[in-house]
């Protein structure tokens, strides 16, 4: 979305918004393997191993919902 809309007429919101999904693209990018093998694709091989797949700490998750409330009230 950010790449195609000016959500904002200040350039330092601009900035923040970009900031941000660059952390929560990060993020996903860590809890995706989880998603992808366990939660949406229920992958056999995957489940049977036992494998922490995509784990987050606490603070990590605390953190990704900071940033995503964060990006909403900006936009």
């Amino acid at each position: 979305m950010l790449q195609h809309y000016d959500f904002s007429a200040d350039p330092a919101d601009n900035q923040r918004l970009k900031q941000l999904a660059d952390q929560l693209h990060g993020f996903r990018k860590q809890v995706a393997p989880a998603r992808n093998k366990l939660i949406s694709h229920a992958d056999r091989s995957a489940i049977l191993a036992g494998a922490a797949l995509g784990a987050a700490t606490p603070a990590e998750w605390r953190q990704f919902w900071r940033d995503l409330e964060e990006f909403v009230s900006i936009l």
